[in-house]
């Protein structure tokens, strides 16, 4: 069902120019298809979807054709949804949406491209080439977002229990949202008051024009296990995750975290590879665990170990609960010729059962290790 709008003449004998026209409407039931609607539609016009399930794949391509929900109508749309050289701003908003197995929703190339409250049981959205990109209240119970090549993109109080994979050049905020994990490849990816529940993972120092650094930050967040960057830049604050890994030329600054590696064992809580630099402030790193089969390190478990050329500079951190096999509890350890430049570290015995004052350790090289008693003076040492 066709409904046009009326158009009203204001005087006689006023012709009307292009763009003048009304918009239609199209009227979708049970039953029926929707696809065949968009098809016959044209620019600026809507489909109105009435209650049901709609089984059939959708395609807009090239004309901005509304998808429009009747209100108070429970309308499912069931298969994969796909958006495509749309110029206009453009909302998809309140369907449940999927089905028993994973289908897609598909931004490409699209402007001014809004995702609002759409649930699904089984679906993923992808997108690639749209700018200002908006995924807001929208909850994928088993699916992941994946965006590629995107500008100005925000994902906003979303859930998704697959990963958050970003690349080519992606730049994002993540605000107020849960994802399963995921991957960031040489984009610019900003995490606010979110939860990672899995690992995160960084690759490309640079965007794709080979200049910009790219960029990973997490601020007052929680990843639940590791977070393995090798961007050009990352920044990590207020946050509590389970490690943290900085490779390659990269820069991290680390400040105000709690580091809670729960006890895992060998390894290191925090490790630094190649020829990165990290900086270390006002954080609490603690609880590794030794292991008798863990081949790196020969099971020994250090808050930081900084290897090959990697510098760090660390003040005001607390490291403790920690047990080694080798070479007993230490804060630091330093492989190859990386260096500490400065370094101010409260450790603990890592037997808490027991009771013992604090101890200052500051690691001179990568063989030695030499500890004092703190005092109310707070100094740094230039150790490089």
């Amino acid at each position: 069902m066709k409904t046009n709008h009326p158009i009203t003449f204001l005087l006689a004998g006023v012709f009307l120019l292009p763009g003048m026209i009304s918009a239609a409407t199209y009227s979708v039931f049970s039953g029926q298809s929707i696809q065949a609607k968009i098809d016959g539609a044209t620019n600026g016009d809507t489909v109105a979807i009435f209650g049901g399930t709609y089984t059939e794949n959708l395609t807009i391509s090239n004309k901005d054709v509304r998808l429009q929900l009747v209100s108070g109508q429970n309308v499912t749309l069931a298969g994969n949804i796909t958006f495509s050289g749309l110029s206009n701003a453009y909302t998809f908003a309140n369907f449940t949406w999927g089905g028993q197995t994973d289908k897609r929703i598909t931004v490409n190339n699209c402007s001014n491209f809004t995702i609002n409250g759409i649930k699904s049981a089984a679906g993923s959205i992808d997108s690639t080439g749209t700018g200002n990109l908006l995924i807001n209240a929208t909850a994928l119970t088993n699916g992941y977002i994946g965006v590629t090549s995107s500008t100005n993109t925000k994902v906003i109080d979303t859930s998704v229990s697959g990963v958050m994979n970003l690349a080519g050049g992606t730049k994002v905020q993540v605000i107020r949202s849960t994802n399963g994990g995921g991957t960031a490849v040489s984009s610019q990816v900003d995490f606010i008051r979110s939860t990672v529940n899995g690992n995160y993972t960084s690759s490309g120092t640079k965007m794709p024009d080979n200049v910009t650094p790219s960029r990973l930050s997490f601020s007052r967040c929680t990843v639940t296990e590791s977070l393995d960057s090798t961007s050009g830049l990352t920044y990590v604050s207020y946050s509590t995750l389970r490690w943290f890994r900085q490779r390659y030329d990269g820069k991290a600054y680390l400040v105000g975290n709690t580091i809670n590696e729960r006890r895992a064992r060998g390894g290191s809580t925090i490790e630094l590879f190649d020829t990165a630099f990290v900086a270390i402030f006002n954080n609490i790193i603690r609880d590794g665990a030794a292991d008798d089969y863990w081949s790196y390190d020969g099971g020994d478990n250090h808050g930081v170990t900084i290897s090959a050329s990697a510098r760090v500079v660390s003040l005001n951190n607390i490291i403790y609960n920690y047990s080694s096999h080798r070479y007993g509890d230490r804060g630091f350890r330093l492989l190859g010729s990386a260096t500490i430049t400065v370094t101010l570290t409260v450790t603990e015995t890592p037997d808490l059962t027991q009771t013992t004052t604090p101890t200052l350790t500051l690691s001179l090289t990568n063989t030695t290790t030499s500890t004092s008693t703190p005092t109310n003076t707070v100094t740094s040492t230039d150790l490089s």
